[in-house]
């Protein structure tokens, strides 16, 4: 009696052994181990593992782990009544309803892998068909060098997008058949399933795109001339027009994000903090959001309006008419850049000026009236270098960032 008397909790060494009741038995395996260690004297404990859902239907809990000592161990079923609260015969029952609902449960699961996995095989079916549909009645109205073009650009279109690629399709038979430029016109201007990328394909792919490039004014009569017996030439005329889109597209956007943080810069102190600058709000939707009680720090309310302290905010938590501001001036500096870049012109410091002044005033009707509603050249000294610095701004933004192929161009400015 001595040698039991000794057994307790703080004093028990962990067993390596581990029992799992992942078969429905690990607890009675576990009770005969710990059995005979106690009749032997030896004080351990093991850990048990278990599913308490088997009990708890409920429970989302899944691997209780416990310890169970050989110096507590009586009977089985008072085991069974510490770990599952109930007696062995329960516990045989209600795990044989989980095994039911659990295989049940799987039964409905691989009914769903398997008809996710048929519908799967049937849209890439209707996809293959799709593109080979697109692919033969592409032979006949798209530009014979643009063939493996035409078979890459469907290859990689999802089934979504392949669906509206027929639509693209049948377009361009359409405009085969008819060679109606105005008709083309009037279905791009008004088809409300046409957007950019798809327009872009019948301009690219269809033997009549040239053309319609030319009426759209977006190809020079005179690069028409040029390229008569060579169609292959004006597809490298759409490829430069689509670069420049996408380039003073990608300009503006980052622009609009640069400037803003570029003009945060004149406010900034020598500690690396920001002076405050605060501008009135005027987006009424905006404004309408805001909850008084709970401002952001970087708003402010003052006399019955709302202002925000641009100094203070990066671009992201600017409100929506301020980042219009940076907006509208990112196309416009994108615009004059572009032009220069694309069209080989070294625009002059007035040219630019003016460009960005009118384009301003424009934006802000409040200037109308006041000191800076006359032309560029008689506006103050600063205000003038501040408009030109854009230019460079975005100049050298253009150089670091948009640019595929270096022009060595002059972003100085100063002429």
């Amino acid at each position: 009696m001595g040698i039991f008397n000794k057994m307790n909790k703080e004093k028990a060494k962990k067993s390596e052994m581990e029992f799992f009741d992942n078969k429905g038995n690990g607890l009675d395996d576990a009770y005969a181990y710990l059995k005979d260690c106690k009749e032997n004297g030896v004080n351990i404990y093991v850990r048990y593992f278990y599913n308490n859902y088997i009990v708890d239907p409920d429970s989302t809990y899944y691997g209780y782990g416990v310890r169970l000592y050989s110096c507590d161990v009586t009977t089985l079923e008072n085991l069974y009544q510490d770990v599952y609260e109930c007696s062995k015969e329960q516990y045989l029952a209600k795990r044989a309803e989980w095994q039911v609902e659990y295989e049940k449960r799987q039964a409905e699961r691989r009914e769903k892998i398997r008809k996710k996995i048929a519908k799967e095989e049937e849209e890439r079916a209707f996809a293959q068909e799709l593109k080979d549909s697109c692919y033969t009645r592409g032979e006949k109205i798209i530009f014979p060098s643009q063939k493996e073009n035409w078979r890459a650009c469907l290859n990689q279109r999802s089934l979504e997008s392949l669906k509206d690629f027929c639509f693209t399709v049948k377009f361009m038979e359409t405009l085969e058949e008819s060679n109606d430029l105005n008709y083309a016109k009037d279905v791009m201007r008004h088809a409300s399933r046409y957007d950019g990328i798809e327009m872009d394909k019948v301009l690219r792919f269809s033997k009549v795109g040239p053309e319609i490039y030319t009426e759209w004014k977006q190809i020079s009569g005179k690069d028409m001339e040029k390229h008569a017996d060579d169609k292959d030439g004006i597809y490298r005329v759409i490829d430069q027009i689509d670069q420049r889109n996408q380039e003073e597209i990608k300009l503006a956007k980052g622009l609009a994000k640069e400037l803003h943080e570029d003009n945060r810069k004149s406010f900034m102190n020598k500690d690396g903090s920001y002076e405050s600058c605060w501008k009135a709000i005027n987006d009424e939707k905006f404004v309408q959001s805001l909850n008084p009680n709970q401002l952001p720090n970087n708003i402010r309310a003052v006399d019955g309006h709302y202002e925000i302290d641009i100094a203070n905010s990066p671009y992201e938590q600017l409100s929506p008419d301020w980042q219009y501001e940076n907006q509208e001036a990112g196309k416009v500096l994108a615009g004059l850049v572009i032009h220069s870049q694309y069209d080989n012109v070294n625009l002059s410091r007035k040219q630019i000026g003016d460009e960005i002044h009118n384009e301003w005033l424009k934006r802000n009707a409040w200037a109308k009236g006041g000191e800076l509603d006359v032309p560029f050249d008689q506006l103050p000294a600063e205000v003038q270098r501040k408009d030109i610095a854009q230019y460079g701004f975005a100049g050298n933004y253009y150089e670091a960032n948009v640019k595929k192929q270096p022009k060595f161009f002059d972003f100085s400015l100063e002429k």
